[in-house]
């Protein structure tokens, strides 16, 4: 139905404005998990300061809607049934309400759910594991090094020599690039 995907539409368009950057940051080939990390962990302290200020979500939804514009969509509220299964139905008195309490606020919720699950403070440590990529390996402190000691400990088959291990990969690794 055309007029179903055209709303589809919309809801898809104030959901991807909120978390983009995030995306595009995770998405890139320059992807820096330590950054992604720290980018995951504003984003989590902006959405909950977002989810509770109705100005700025007034200012969202207009973005929003602009942006539904371009794909010709009209944000629109359906009428309200008072017995509803196939969607959701809290009552709201305008259509910016009525996509702020069934779709914005269950969404970001979610979001909020997941990043703090994904990027949770005991995860931070394991993010710095991206360093032994072999083209990270120069960003490496002896600091870094450490902290990723104690957070693949159990998992290092040879704990014991990994602080040499690192420090000499990236002699092999260009020592491997010259031969290739």
């Amino acid at each position: 139905n055309p007029a179903s995907a055209k709303k589809q539409k919309g809801k898809f368009s104030l959901s991807i404005l909120i978390i983009r950057p995030l995306l595009v940051a995770l998405q890139s080939k320059s992807c820096d998990l330590t950054e992604a990390y720290k980018d995951a962990q504003n984003l989590v302290k902006v959405l909950e300061k977002v989810r509770n200020d109705k100005e700025r979500l007034g200012r969202l939804f207009t973005r929003a809607s602009e942006i539904a514009a371009t794909a010709d969509v009209e944000p629109s509220k359906p009428r309200t049934a008072a017995r509803q299964k196939g969607r959701a139905n809290a009552p709201a008195n305008s259509t910016h309400e009525y996509y702020r309490l069934n779709f914005f606020l269950p969404f970001v919720d979610h979001v909020l759910a997941h990043l703090k699950t994904r990027f949770s403070e005991e995860k931070k440590d394991a993010m710095l594991g991206f360093y032994l990529i072999p083209n990270q390996l120069n960003n490496l402190t002896d600091e870094v090094i450490k902290k990723i000691k104690v957070e693949f400990q159990d998992d290092l088959p040879y704990p014991d020599s990994f602080d040499a291990e690192v420090r000499n990969a990236p002699l092999q690794f260009q020592q491997k690039q010259q031969i290739q």
